[in-house]
């Protein structure tokens, strides 16, 4: 998991696993500052992510009806794999230190949870 977000090098099978530069400047950030852009440097190495956050502007995601047509529509997600893309998109998000834009405007946070299962 760490690789997809630049953060580190190796897996369980091989001799070593270690930070990656992202990662050392996540870790080792000389404040909070530095440590929320890089934590947001490391979201936005998902290609899909950004993608989808440079779509809409920010990370608020529109009803279930309409993310599915953009998904499928204009980058090709398989419909298959859309609930699960909403709720890792707005977990990371919220984790990625994007908190304040990752709820959709019409939805509170429990209805946000449950609007996609």
């Amino acid at each position: 998991m760490s690789r997809w977000y630049a953060r580190g090098v190796g897996t369980r099978d091989t001799e070593k696993i270690e930070l990656a530069p992202l990662g050392r400047e996540i870790v080792f950030a000389p404040d909070e500052a530095t440590r929320q852009q890089k934590l947001q440097e490391a979201f936005f190495s998902i290609d899909i992510f950004k993608r989808v956050y440079d779509h809409y502007g920010s990370a608020k995601l529109p009803e279930r009806e309409f993310l599915s047509n953009v998904l499928q529509g204009e980058f090709g997600l398989s419909s298959e794999f859309h609930d699960e893309f909403a709720e890792i998109f707005r977990a990371n998000c919220e984790f990625w230190a994007l908190r304040v834009e990752c709820r959709s405007a019409s939805a509170t946070p429990v209805e946000q949870r449950s609007s996609f299962r």
